[in-house]
């Protein structure tokens, strides 16, 4: 029972709180409307849709990038400023399922910008795993274990990021079709 629970508050901690912080932002800019100027005193308005917004999807990233690293490095933050009611085993074992977590900001930047944003994010991964692997992890083969997370993130990454392309030209096509008939 107090794995189940270590389990579902690690599940709240990772991907609960990311995912509140960022509708939250999207909420923000739903009420936002872009006024565009026609001629003749014309006004035309258009809803701005929240998560089609660069600065909402980069600010949503950002936060990832800076959420998730402090939670994976949670327990040593909790031990270098010794606050004892904060230490959770959960923090100390292998970190598979905290690697697992930065899922989220790499699926992310795959759909929001592409390829060339997953690839830039899993470096931004690899960067935030390899001062645990060399410096602090005890448990065996912490670089093949991180190398094999890359590799599948990385390539999950470039999947979705291929997905989403593919996705947007078949749309750009149908709209073509549907404005010559």
């Amino acid at each position: 029972m107090e794995t189940f629970l270590a389990l579902l508050m690690a599940l709240g901690i990772f991907v609960g709180i990311p995912i509140i912080i960022a509708y939250a932002i999207i909420g923000v800019y739903r009420f936002k409307v872009l006024h565009v100027r026609v001629p003749r005193t014309v006004e035309v308005v258009k809803e701005v849709k929240p998560l089609e917004h660069r600065g909402v999807q980069l600010t949503i990233l950002v936060l990832f990038c800076v959420y998730y690293p402090i939670s994976y490095y949670f327990g040593e933050i909790v031990k270098h400023f010794g606050w004892e009611a904060l230490r959770w085993d959960f923090f100390y074992t292998v970190h598979d399922i905290h690697r697992v977590a930065f899922l989220v900001p790499i699926l992310f930047a795959a759909y929001c910008f592409r390829i060339k944003g997953a690839v830039i994010t899993t470096l931004f991964a690899i960067a935030v795993f390899l001062p645990r692997t060399f410096l602090f992890s005890q448990y065996p083969d912490p670089m093949s274990r991180m190398l094999v997370f890359i590799i599948f993130a990385l390539g999950f990454g470039i999947f979705v990021g291929t997905l989403v392309n593919k996705i947007e030209r078949l749309q750009h096509s149908i709209d073509s079709i549907n404005r010559k008939s």
